[in-house]
């Protein structure tokens, strides 16, 4: 797989997180052939969704794949929060940082409601 896997399931509503005042850094390493998750609240059915603030660059040390989740089982209601799964597989040795920004893609311009930077490290 050479390039980004971006499954964003969205619709309309309002921002599921909250904005903070500088984004959060989360530090993340994962081995060469091995793939590592974390986890993002978020709520799809608002259209908002998780997804690089640039485009993904063809030679990142990983590759990426973004699953934006479903709300929990047994939930009814239409906006229940969810995870969303963000992967990175490793692919060589090295560091790479990758901003993600929560937002309705549609919406150009407008400040996200929420951002993260991910400063991943593959190893051997």
């Amino acid at each position: 797989m050479k390039s980004i896997l971006l499954t964003a399931l969205c619709a309309l509503s309002v921002p599921a997180v909250v904005q903070a005042a500088e984004p959060e850094t989360i530090p993340v390493e994962v081995p060469v052939g091995e793939t590592t998750c974390v986890m993002l609240a978020g709520n799809p059915s608002t259209g908002y969704c998780w997804y690089p603030k640039k485009k993904f660059p063809k030679d990142a040390p990983y590759k990426l794949l973004i699953r934006n989740g479903k709300a929990p089982e047994g939930a009814k209601l239409v906006g229940t929060p969810s995870q969303m799964m963000v992967c990175f597989k490793g692919v060589r040795p090295g560091s790479h940082t990758l901003r993600m920004i929560y937002a309705r893609p549609w919406e150009k311009g407008k400040k996200p409601a929420n951002e993260v930077i991910f400063e991943v490290r593959v190893t051997e």
